[in-house]
């Protein structure tokens, strides 16, 4: 993976995805364009085990959605995208964190709209700009790294994780 830094549009490649990042005043854009043929985490059954080892407080996390499910199940059957997005937060809240504020909120949207765009193109929105230019490359570095981690266990068995 190539070094993360801020940049204004920023560009990151591996087998599974790509991602485009456009840093504005007070959010980031990412587009999102899956390299691979499954969009949801219904084909990555290991999802929420992996989540529930790396970073269970994501699976606490609010969630807004049409039928009012809770992030702890909608996990098991979202987008690829939302998935991205709700673990991003979680990293940016973190980090965050550990920088010493005591009451952080990170929100996002991930919309696709497969008529106009290739299928597997996810558009997110984060309310992070350039006041958390500082975290942002490490939230998206440990973003990457554990959704290729749960794209890689595709067809795992859970003790072969």
């Amino acid at each position: 993976m190539p070094q993360l830094l801020v940049h204004p549009v920023f560009h990151s490649r591996d087998a599974f995805f790509d991602l485009a990042i456009r840093h504005r005043r007070v959010q980031t854009m990412i587009t999102m364009e899956l390299s691979i043929p499954s969009v949801t985490t219904k084909d990555f059954p290991q999802t929420f085990a992996i989540l529930q080892k790396r970073l269970p407080s994501v699976l606490q996390s609010q969630c807004f959605n049409e039928e009012n499910i809770p992030f702890l199940l909608e996990v098991k059957t979202t987008e690829i995208g939302h998935l991205f997005e709700h673990i991003l937060l979680e990293y940016l809240c973190e980090l965050k964190l550990r920088q010493g504020y005591s009451n952080v909120v990170f929100s996002g949207i991930t919309n696709w709209n497969w008529y106009t765009d290739p299928r597997g193109t996810f558009h997110i929105k984060i309310n992070a700009g350039f006041k958390d230019a500082g975290i942002f490359p490490e939230a998206i570095k440990k973003s990457v790294l554990l959704l290729q981690e749960i794209l890689e266990a595709k067809g795992k068995t859970p003790s072969s994780n």
